[in-house]
């Protein structure tokens, strides 16, 4: 997720082009590592919002290898004269997770996600679906070694083909998170603080 940040005082506004992500936040920081007012603020919210997402993750029983929470993370990113930006990044696949995938065969389980995926088209990826199957401790028949590992795979083609027709549960723990209202009045008060005007803006 991209943001075109603002920032600046009435009229003098300064675009800064956040430049990365799979991000989900973006927000002011300091020139020359001096901590500006607000800015404790801010790295307290982003880090409230990671917290809450990856506990919507859960209770959506959506942590499979733990690797999708693991990786959001709240780090500084451009550093500029008047402000430096602040992004909360997560793996690229977090989106799918977010809103969900439509199946080739069948929308019910993402009705509303802009992703889907199509008939004859690639399938979800065999190799974190063994993983999960490891991690879950699901015990595979056969003799241990090659027979169990044959199974293993023939498991994951299995519930990769299932996701595939069926699609992806949208689990929203970011959507439901990052709310425009939380993020505006986060703007709200950190414009107050600092008496510069803030706005963030998400791309079309």
């Amino acid at each position: 997720m991209q943001f075109d940040v603002f920032a600046g005082t009435p009229g003098k506004m300064k675009p800064i082009q956040q430049a990365q992500i799979e991000a989900i936040g973006a927000t002011l920081l300091p020139p020359e590592g001096v901590l500006p007012p607000g800015y404790e603020m801010v790295k307290d919210w982003l880090e409230n919002v990671k917290d809450e997402a990856i506990q919507r993750l859960r209770q959506a029983k959506a942590i499979a290898s733990n690797q999708l929470a693991s990786s959001i993370n709240v780090r500084p990113l451009e550093l500029t004269d008047d402000a430096f930006t602040v992004v909360l990044e997560a793996d690229g696949y977090w989106k799918f997770v977010d809103l969900g995938v439509k199946g080739a065969d069948s929308a019910l389980r993402a009705p509303n996600s802009p992703y889907s995926y199509k008939k004859g088209g690639k399938r979800p990826p065999m190799r974190p679906l063994q993983e999960w199957i490891a991690f879950k401790g699901i015990k595979m028949a056969g003799a241990p070694g090659r027979e169990r590992a044959a199974n293993n795979r023939t498991l994951s083609f299995l519930i990769s083909r299932s996701i595939h027709s069926r699609g992806l549960r949208a689990t929203r723990f970011m959507s439901d998170t990052l709310t425009e209202p939380a993020v505006n009045t986060l703007i709200t008060e950190i414009s107050a603080l600092i008496d510069k005007q803030i706005s963030l803006q998400k791309p079309v």
